[in-house]
């Protein structure tokens, strides 16, 4: 409510009607979408792109957040540089990598990238932002493999040039 998420919710709702994205799997086979029985924060989040991304500009902001809070956020809470830096094209590996507060935190180049995505059968999901960059993206498909989808949509559109390199390079 305070940032003005209106069509967002942990639960089957009414308005849901009609508006529920139909999600199909690996062979374009229609599945039934799924909706959990009970709230779960931590899955089956259903929201709209222009309300996932009213939430992504909150983020952004740091709004209603304590200034601590909000740096422990965007903080690697521990650096998977070891994990991730092999696997990578050489020159690729970011200055700082791994799991913030909720979002994966990269640093590349002095700029700091939060990302989040969402998989179950017959979606995924693709969000970043930049609050360095004063940008950001959302991605919702509806298909098993709308993972392929995200490098070449962020590749068109030709921003923060570096992060989406970084990115290719963890997928080939």
């Amino acid at each position: 409510d305070p940032i003005g998420m209106k069509d967002t919710s942990y639960q089957r709702e009414p308005w849901f009607e009609g508006r529920i994205a139909i999600p199909a799997d690996a062979q374009g086979e229609w599945l039934k979408p799924r909706f959990a029985p009970e709230p779960v924060a931590s899955d089956l989040l259903y929201t709209t792109p222009s309300d996932y991304a009213r939430f992504m500009l909150s983020v952004m902001r740091n709004e209603g957040l304590r200034s601590a809070i909000a740096a422990e956020r965007s903080r690697v809470q521990f650096s998977l540089r070891p994990v991730i830096c092999p696997k990578v094209a050489t020159g690729s590996c970011p200055e700082e990598v791994g799991p913030g507060l909720g979002w994966q935190v990269v640093k590349i180049s002095g700029k700091r990238y939060l990302t989040h995505t969402g998989h179950d059968p017959g979606l995924y999901t693709f969000g970043y932002l930049s609050a360095d960059c004063k940008s950001g993206i959302v991605i919702f498909t509806n298909g098993e493999r709308g993972s392929q989808l995200v490098i070449p949509i962020l590749q068109s559109i030709g921003r923060d040039q570096e992060f989406v390199e970084f990115l290719s390079s963890m997928i080939h």
